[in-house]
């Protein structure tokens, strides 16, 4: 399983960073095994005590209102990351719903970041989609699977 470096976040930060998440991953509706996954190993990544996972796996059911706290952030780059990850999320399940990238721009706009960011992390996530395509065209399909980025 591919897995992203943990960054330099402080505890309120990665509380927050897994509540933005969260608000992605329920926008269309349901939280796919994918996204829940992912949000197991980043709790663990980031060695969140009990409480506080209890706490996010809550937010995948009903995730917080947060725009005003990524108003707030006055770290480029932690907004840059919140951004990258949140498009991560979304093709979690190798599709952006529609109601997902409203919420995406909702989340740009609160983090004011320029559109050509939100274009950027697409991008990036894309690309990384259509690696692990490559690689299993590489090596055949060994049996039916879901597409999810990890």
């Amino acid at each position: 399983m591919l897995r992203l470096r943990v960054q330099p976040l402080n505890t309120d930060q990665v509380l927050l960073y897994l509540k933005l998440l969260s608000g992605v991953a329920a926008a269309d509706g349901e939280v796919s095994e994918a996204e829940r996954a992912m949000f197991e190993a980043t709790m663990a990544d980031y060695g969140l005590p009990d409480d506080a996972r209890r706490q996010i796996r809550s937010c995948l059911d009903a995730p917080p209102s947060i725009d005003g706290d990524l108003r707030r952030l006055e770290d480029g780059a932690v907004r840059r990351l919140f951004l990258r990850d949140a498009w991560l999320m979304a093709y979690m399940d190798g599709r952006v719903s529609d109601p997902e990238r409203e919420r995406l721009e909702t989340v740009r706009r609160a983090l004011r970041l320029p559109e050509s960011e939100a274009a950027a992390a697409e991008g990036w996530v894309r690309e990384g989609l259509a690696w692990i395509v490559r690689g299993d065209e590489m090596v055949g399909t060994l049996a039916p699977h879901r597409r999810s980025m990890f």
